[in-house]
């Protein structure tokens, strides 16, 4: 069984099992082989017990409009944390086997299980808010759904933690057997109560299962100085911790054309893992193993496919003067609010982004290729420029497009996004496209922002506007939303067309489809956390220097550096973001990449580096010298020169065993394979079962 990554070098390779991705817990578990085959060595669920009933508005994430939405039932809005929600266990299943079955089929597959933990708040209808109303401080306006709780006062904060997080530990550690914890906004948490609630989750693990915990902390914020959030959640000196949390930086930044990134995503990745490396007043932890991990997607933000998307689509609308012009003005209005400038930027990109999904469906060959390689890209990215690890949110690994809410819509209790349509699309395809364009175009008029900017374009651009609109209704009505699908019903009836307002056909998304994606990076995300677990151990100072080396921009060299103990320790991985097509990694390239640590090392411009390395210069040579002389990991669709090879034989000659190589590297170079090559991933089943069919109605 694979060893715990505490216990080996503490690099988290975390995959996120979203539940609303799944019909039920059963379905999760017979997921778990599949995922341990990815090469992840943890895996972590959002919260599945009982949710609020509490409605607020909601736009639409996956086109940015405003449909004013009712939506309840957050997974981080729990109102009854000892129920299990009914969407995922039914009321006559045996909740504590289905949760021991989850876990210990998780550890079999060696993942260490994690469950989300959300200590600030719990839904704002929840028994609790009753029972213990000293317990609660008044509700947000912001956040109407939940009510956090008042943990300002000691003598309260003591009293919550004992009466009623000491007991939820005890059932999710103790009796569901999980053996980690995602800390969900743990930066807004005093350190008293976290300091507590972190103790007892280490000393619970330790006492049930004998081994050490992981605690994650989501540490995501915008405003708040990086000092200030420091000074909040760094606690007193002690082992019993944080042990990861997350960085943002390989999500939200965007690297230069050299591969650099920029300065600030370098510094919010040594904060954050200052945050759980330090105690408090900056004294280091000196025997932690541990620190910073970034994510591929995440549930409040794009998936990586989505994300990629929307990058190409901001490519692409500089083709149109027109829009592109309103894209900036929405920019520069809402600089100052990140919600409605995400929202509003991408209504006006939505046409694009729609037209790239299509290309990419259809196999179209430049768009596909072009994606494929940046999805590579951030991939690799995410993993290798962070100190320990990084996350990846299901379905990214199939270039999955869809958003993952956390919440269902209120009337209704579907999914946001519906895994259903109606069945009048299929059936008068021409008729219902008139309607969606007649009541976008009503509901654009009625929208304050869009309608001075949609006034102002020529008819087919206001065709391009009005397709974020046409894909809100539409997914309005595949969810029932009564006034919507009122109007739609009575339009569409003027038009002679007969109609069954309940007349839904199944449209999953699931693992055995893939979620309807049609790209498959399995393989290549395996080959990535293969390498992460032969890396040097997350401990001590941290930097990851990116740069991109041949003229195509497809070969990646991540240099990762570790200061410990005044010892400075380098190693080099890299990627082929198009491993289909083999590149030759030869002495050139090698040389460029001496070169280009050397220049950004010491802010220099490469000639005068190549000028100082010919005149012998000490600091250059012996940085170059670190660079030829570091473990190499290498991706797959990478070969080394004859004259690369000769230089490391010997090397691996003598230690064949070294955990400096990947075995990939050793395959390249000796012949010889220092693991067994991994088992294939399982293959799954394209159609759900009956069980499954009846539990999505």
């Amino acid at each position: 069984m694979p060893e715990h990554p505490l216990e080996t070098n503490g690099i988290l390779i975390l995959y996120n099992m979203f539940p609303y991705q799944y019909t039920d817990i059963t379905a999760m578990t017979r997921d778990l082989q599949r995922v341990a085959a990815l090469g992840f060595n943890a895996v972590w669920w959002q919260s599945m017990a009982k949710t609020g009933e509490c409605a607020i508005e909601m736009f639409d994430r996956k086109t940015g409009v405003f449909c004013n939405t009712p939506v309840s039932g957050s997974l981080y809005g729990i109102s009854e944390h000892h129920r299990l929600d009914p969407r995922f266990a039914p009321a006559s299943s045996n909740v504590v086997e289905l949760m021991r079955h989850l876990t210990r089929e998780a550890k079999k597959h060696g993942l260490v299980p994690l469950f989300d933990l959300v200590l600030n708040h719990v839904a704002a209808d929840s028994p609790l808010c009753e029972q213990h109303r000293e317990w609660f401080l008044p509700i947000d306006p912001l956040y109407p759904d939940v009510r956090p709780f008042n943990y300002e006062n000691q003598a309260i904060c003591d009293e919550i933690i004992d009466k009623f997080w000491r007991p939820y530990l005890e059932l999710y550690i103790g009796e569901y057997g999980f053996d980690g914890i995602r800390s969900d906004m743990a930066w807004r948490i005093n350190k008293y109560p976290r300091q507590r609630i972190y103790a007892l989750a280490h000393d619970l693990v330790r006492k049930y299962h004998d081994c050490s915990a992981i605690i994650f902390d989501e540490a995501l914020y915008k405003g708040p100085p990086h000092q200030e959030v420091l000074d909040r959640v760094q606690t007193p000196l002690s082992e019993r911790g944080a042990t990861h949390t997350t960085a943002a930086g390989a999500y939200f930044a965007s690297p230069s054309w050299t591969g650099e990134m920029p300065y600030w995503s370098k510094y919010d990745e040594q904060v954050k893992s200052q945050m759980v490396s330090h105690g408090e007043g900056g004294i280091v932890r000196e025997t932690y193993l541990g620190g910073s991990i970034n994510f591929s997607g995440n549930h409040d933000e794009l998936s990586l496919a989505g994300l990629v998307i929307e990058e190409m689509a901001r490519e692409r609308i500089k083709s149109s003067p027109d829009l592109l012009c309103i894209y900036r003005e929405l920019e520069e209005r809402f600089h100052d609010n990140d919600e409605k400038r995400h929202a509003y930027c991408r209504q006006v990109l939505y046409q694009f982004i729609q037209d790239i999904e299509r290309e990419i469906y259809r196999g179209q060959a430049n768009t596909r290729e072009v994606f494929e390689k940046r999805v590579h890209e951030k991939i690799a990215i995410a993993a290798f420029t962070s100190k320990a690890g990084w996350y990846l949110l299901c379905g990214d690994e199939y270039g999955d497009t869809s958003v993952k809410s956390v919440f269902r819509h209120s009337k209704t209790q579907e999914d946001f996004y519906p895994h259903r349509k109606h069945k009048v699309f299929d059936l008068f395809p021409d008729e219902a496209e008139a309607v969606l364009e007649d009541m976008a175009e009503s509901f654009i008029q009625n929208e304050q922002v869009m309608r001075e900017y949609y006034q102002r374009l020529s008819h087919p651009l206001r065709a391009c506007l009005r397709q974020a609109y046409k894909k809100t209704l539409k997914t309005l009505v595949h969810a029932d939303e009564s006034e919507v699908v009122e109007d739609f019903f009575e339009r569409i009836k003027r038009q002679g067309v007969p109609y069954k307002q309940g007349d839904y056909r199944p449209a999953f998304r699931c693992v055995e489809n893939h979620w309807c994606a049609r790209q498959d990076f399995s393989e290549f995300i395996r080959q990535i956390n293969l390498i992460l677990k032969k890396l040097r151990p997350a401990r001590g100072d941290f930097s990851c220097e990116v740069f991109k080396l041949d003229q195509t921009g497809k070969v990646w060299a991540f240099v990762r550096t570790t200061h410990e103990n005044n010892q400075k320790e380098v190693e080099i991985v890299l990627i082929n973001t198009s491993p289909k097509q083999t590149i030759c990694f030869d002495k050139k390239m090698q040389d460029d990449l001496c070169v280009f640590v050397a220049a950004r090392a010491y802010q220099k411009e490469a000639g005068e580096v190549i000028r100082l390395l010919l005149s012998e210069d000490p600091a250059i040579t012996q940085q170059v010298a670190q660079i030829k002389q570091a473990g190499y990991f290498l991706g797959e669709g990478l070969v080394l020169s004859p004259e690369i090879q000769k230089r490391v034989r010997q090397d691996l000659l003598q230690a064949t065993t070294s955990r400096s190589f990947s075995p990939t590297f050793f395959r390249r170079l000796s012949g010889r394979l220092a693991e067994q090559p991994p088992e294939p991933i399982p293959s799954l089943r394209v159609e759900p079962t009956h069980a499954e069919v009846r539990s999505m109605h």
